[in-house]
């Protein structure tokens, strides 16, 4: 137990240094991979007991239910892991690209400012005469 804490929060403290979406994905797999191994030791070790002291169908039909709802679990964890890391991925991706997006703008904003208006006036026109060949054609 404190030898799994001590590992946990290394990797925290590792990822947390990488970047916060990381370190929620590695935080939220190894919570799911935690739960998911004392609910697997759980169910074994309740499968032993009962076999051992009801009869073997009844026990059966025990460890198929409980196998059924930790697949369950499972299935429901998988799907719910991944939307948060993908989330969280998009989230660092804005925050990223927030950065880049004002770069572009300020350099846009300088292009529109060279650019005089009759040139823009000019291409508008040429536009539409070619629309007006292909319509002739």
């Amino acid at each position: 137990g404190v030898e799994s804490v001590s590992v946990c929060w290394q990797s925290l403290s590792l990822s947390l240094s990488l970047s916060p979406s990381v370190c929620l994905s590695v935080c939220l797999s190894v919570c799911l991979s935690v739960c998911l191994s004392v609910c697997l030791s759980v169910s074994l070790t309740l499968s032993h007991t009962l076999s051992h002291s009801l009869s073997h169908s009844l026990s059966l039909s025990l460890t198929l239910s409980l196998t059924l709802s930790l697949s369950r679990c499972v299935c429901l964890s998988l799907p719910l892991s991944l939307s948060l890391m993908t989330v969280f991925w998009e989230l660092e991706k804005q925050q990223g690209s927030k950065g880049v997006s004002a770069k572009n703008n300020g350099t846009l904003e300088l292009r529109s400012k060279q650019g005089s208006p009759s040139g823009k006036q000019d291409l508008d026109e040429n536009s539409g005469h070619n629309a007006v060949e292909v319509s002739a054609h």
